[in-house]
């Protein structure tokens, strides 16, 4: 019988001296397997969104991910809020079709605490965040600013 191994400066005797340390029980085999599947599970759906986003971005910046956008979020920062979902500081809205009316809602809403963040392009579909993008964002932005400067639509300037 050969001694050699597939291994260069590795013999057959030396197989012998390593030892291989496993998870005593199929159980706990079975469920470290399962952790890691799950974990491999979410990089996918993460990287997934991160796709998505430099689509809706496209060939506006192939830099995205190391730039800011004008209000100053990064599209890490960006993915991780879908992640967390609306709360008091954050307000998704869709503006697919312009500037949605609802804005001037959570403005309110964050005028009358400590501020907070409106995330333009942003739709809920089941109770999931999806980025949609806006169609023509200086026409979103200059309606937003029209609408702010008004005061039928808005008693005191928001800072």
């Amino acid at each position: 019988m050969s001694m050699r191994s597939g291994q260069p400066g590795i013999n057959g005797n030396e197989y012998g001296t390593i030892t291989f340390s496993l998870p005593p029980t199929l159980a706990e085999q079975t469920g470290i397997a399962q952790i890691l599947s799950d974990m491999d599970a979410e990089i996918a759906a993460l990287e997934s969104k991160l796709a998505k986003a430099r689509q809706i971005q496209g060939g506006h910046d192939a830099g995205i991910a190391d730039r800011e956008d004008t209000a100053g979020m990064k599209l890490d920062a960006l993915l991780e809020a879908l992640d967390l979902g609306e709360d008091q500081d954050t307000e998704f809205k869709a503006a697919e079709g312009g500037l949605p009316r609802s804005v001037w809602e959570a403005v309110s809403a964050f005028a009358n605490t400590e501020g907070g963040t409106l995330v333009l392009g942003v739709a809920e579909r089941d109770g999931e965040f999806a980025i949609e993008g806006v169609r023509k964002p200086e026409t979103v932005i200059k309606a937003f600013w029209d609408d702010h400067n008004n005061p039928q639509k808005l008693n005191s300037l928001v800072q």
